[in-house]
């Protein structure tokens, strides 16, 4: 299961109390997808995002734990970021901030944010620029707003969000989890944040988010305010919430998956007319692929329904450019590898 992640919040965020049943789709369209037979250029591959134009895999290949693949040599891969506690090098890395050529990285280990630039990748001058260290926070999945960043998370407070200035200071906690008041009341912060953790995308050219949750079918859609620091909810879907299980753990209480866990969203990626989020819905047992997915919800930024997309395989982690969406395989006879869909028809 893939590393969690802790933010916090250091402006006033404002949640409406928005609540959606669950939305037909308009149409479903069924995908055929082009394999590109590089599985044994990926090692084990995590998630999958777009930089500019080329992939950016986090994944453990031999020593390093990130991958860049030119979009159009897809048998040249770059293999970059060494494990361990150097200067130059990662300990735990997880959320990532996507910008023109380069990403930004949250490194749990270090509890610092890191810049790496695919050009001198490619000219394997990889030493990658340290922007700041935080506070210790979990920090599941993150953007960037200019001045600020945004992330979801788990915090003492039981907010939802976290927000940093661009020195990476806290600036606010904020946003509720979409619970009764009783939930909030009877559930440990820490089993609550893990319960909702989420992945979060951003409108390209815009200051509207959504935000995925991995153990509930629930979708969000905000709108950041810069000028009064507030994110607004416009938006929610509800498919099934999570379901709490938990356990102690050297005395501490622990959201602990049970054969009723179901899985939600597991990837949400985003262009400035679509959301495109990454479904399961299955049930987490040993016979079910239940972390990889082949049904793609697609919203429009009002949180609209606008289509569903059947693809013909499992996937784990999805991406955008232009009419082409990208995912990742994770199949126990295939492993790994990236396919591609044309969604010029959409």
């Amino acid at each position: 299961m893939k590393e969690l992640f802790y933010l916090l919040l250091s402006m006033t965020i404002s949640s409406c109390n928005i609540s959606s049943k669950k939305e037909d789709f308009p149409k479903t369209l069924t995908l055929t997808g082009e394999r590109w037979f590089i599985g044994d250029s990926l090692g084990k591959a995590f998630s999958i995002e777009m930089v500019g134009d080329k992939l950016l895999l986090h994944d453990e290949h031999t020593k390093t734990l990130f991958t860049a693949i030119d979009l159009k040599k897809p048998y040249q891969a770059y293999h970059f970021g060494t494990r361990g506690g150097g200067p130059d090098e990662l300990m735990n890395p997880g959320a990532v901030i996507v910008e023109q050529n380069a990403f930004k990285v949250f490194d749990f280990g270090k509890m610092s944010f890191l810049k790496y630039d695919l050009d001198s990748v490619v000219a394997k001058k990889t030493n990658p620029k340290k922007l700041f260290q935080i506070e210790e926070s979990y920090i599941l999945s993150v953007i960037e707003i200019p001045p600020y960043y945004i992330a979801s998370g788990f915090f003492p407070d039981k907010k939802r969000l976290l927000v940093l200035d661009a020195q990476g200071e806290n600036v606010v906690t904020t946003g509720n989890y979409p619970v009764n008041k009783e939930t909030y009341t009877n559930t440990p912060f820490q089993v609550l944040g893990l319960a909702y953790q989420s992945q979060i995308c951003k409108e390209p050219n815009g200051n509207r988010f959504a935000l995925a949750t991995r153990y509930g079918g629930i979708i969000q859609f905000f709108e950041w305010n810069a000028a009064q620091k507030q994110a607004e909810e416009i938006h929610r879907i509800e498919y099934f919430s999570p379901e709490f299980a938990t356990e102690n753990i050297g005395g501490t209480p622990n959201f602990l998956p049970t054969k009723k866990t179901r899985w939600g969203y597991l990837s949400v990626t985003a262009t400035d007319k679509y959301v495109f989020a990454l479904y399961s819905g299955k049930i987490q047992s040993p016979e079910n692929a239940f972390y990889a997915g082949n049904i793609v919800h697609i919203y429009d930024w009002e949180g609209k329904p606008i289509s569903m997309l059947q693809l013909d395989y499992n996937v784990t982690s999805i991406t955008i450019k232009e009419n082409t969406l990208y995912a990742l395989i994770d199949d126990k006879k295939i492993g790994n590898d990236v396919v591609m869909y044309n969604l010029r028809d959409l």
